[in-house]
């Protein structure tokens, strides 16, 4: 009884691990912290060198598509599946805004995953003096990552 147990058990061990069988993937979900006081002229196009613990990545929006690459040594990278993905905005107090989008991405091996981004920011304007010739003051607006931005990749 005991030694057909045991045969049964290496058996099933012996068919887990052979090749070409597939086993299960777990689920994985990384969130990546974007630093406060980063600067952009649009949320929507700009590059944050983000961070989780000691994993770093950049992470890329705007043209032609949002991406998320690792920088790791992996040569790896997942993209929003369709290019281009819908920001939305939710106003908060004074000059700020958070900013969000969530899409469908897949990896450069293959591997399908979702992308989600919340950036809050606050714009600041500066006057500067412009012109070569005539010198005129003139005007820029930026916005400045604030405390709680990050981007989270979930992996099937």
């Amino acid at each position: 009884m005991r030694f057909t147990l045991l045969l049964t058990l290496l058996a099933a061990l012996a068919a887990l691990t052979a090749p070409g069988t597939a086993q299960a993937q777990t689920a994985t979900s990384t969130t990546y912290t974007i630093p406060v006081g980063a600067i952009c002229t649009t949320v929507q196009n700009c590059d944050f060198h983000v961070t989780s613990g000691a994993a770093a990545a950049l992470f890329e929006t705007g043209a032609p598509w949002e991406q998320l690459d690792y920088l790791d040594g992996s040569a790896n990278a997942d993209y929003c599946d369709g290019g281009a993905v819908n920001w939305t905005s939710m106003p908060g107090a004074g000059s700020e805004v958070t900013w969000g989008f969530s899409c469908h991405t897949t990896d450069l091996k293959g591997v399908k995953g979702m992308l989600t981004a919340s950036v809050k920011v606050h714009s600041v304007t500066t006057v500067l003096i412009c012109g070569v010739r005539v010198r005129l003051p003139c005007s820029k607006t930026v916005w400045v990552v604030d405390t709680g931005s990050s981007v989270t990749i979930a992996k099937d």
